[in-house]
């Protein structure tokens, strides 16, 4: 294992060659990842209780399961560019999660990864994003709005249920199907509305 420096002192384990960040060990409120850092691994940044701010390197494109769990001082999430892929419980109930950057190159947000963040009031997805894991977004009891970019993505079970009601928008120019929407109008129990970016609800008789 090779260490990474970040300013002032070694904080944490890089696999060399693949350049995987396995664990870091620092008590810094505000992180930002050097660039030679390709992927986060699971548990790498699991029960820190000082960081507040993680700034994630172009290089990097996956985020592990449980990266971040139990990080509970954390506020700001700001991705990459390049990641494509957030694990399983990567950012699971942080309560003081106010703003996640997800980038411009994200397909898949894993199964519980942002379960139980309450403070977050809205999410853009980028024109690549193509999954929502199940309970992905699950009692983000503040979460109101949705805008994604792109084609419809997959909606896994109870992804995006909070009790509340939530409006997704997606593109005037790209309409999602017709067919779809009304399933998952009836699987959200009628707490979801899907809209152009517009605001215009084609579907509305």
């Amino acid at each position: 294992f090779l260490g990474a420096e970040f300013p002032g002192q070694t904080d944490y384990q890089l696999i060399s060659g693949n350049g995987t960040l396995i664990r870091y060990f620092g008590t810094q409120e505000s992180v930002a990842i050097r660039g030679t850092v390709k992927a986060i691994a699971a548990g790498a940044f699991e029960n820190n209780y000082t960081l507040k701010s993680i700034n994630v390197p172009g290089t990097a494109t996956v985020i592990g399961d449980r990266a971040f769990k139990n990080c509970v001082a954390l506020q700001q999430v700001l991705l990459s560019q390049g990641i494509e892929k957030i694990g399983k419980e990567a950012f699971y109930k942080f309560d003081r999660l106010e703003t996640v950057d997800f980038g411009e190159a994200l397909v898949e947000i894993g199964v519980r990864a942002f379960y139980g963040c309450d403070d977050i009031e809205y999410l853009h997805l980028p024109a690549t994003f193509r999954k929502f894991g199940a309970e992905s977004f699950r009692e983000c009891m503040d979460l109101k709005f949705v805008y994604c970019d792109g084609p419809m993505p997959r909606f896994e079970d109870s992804c995006l249920y909070t009790g509340n009601y939530i409006a997704v928008f997606y593109p005037t120019n790209n309409p999602w199907p017709l067919e779809h929407i009304e399933q998952l109008e009836g699987a959200f129990q009628g707490r979801i509305e899907f809209l152009a970016e517009d605001g215009f609800d084609p579907y509305e008789p």
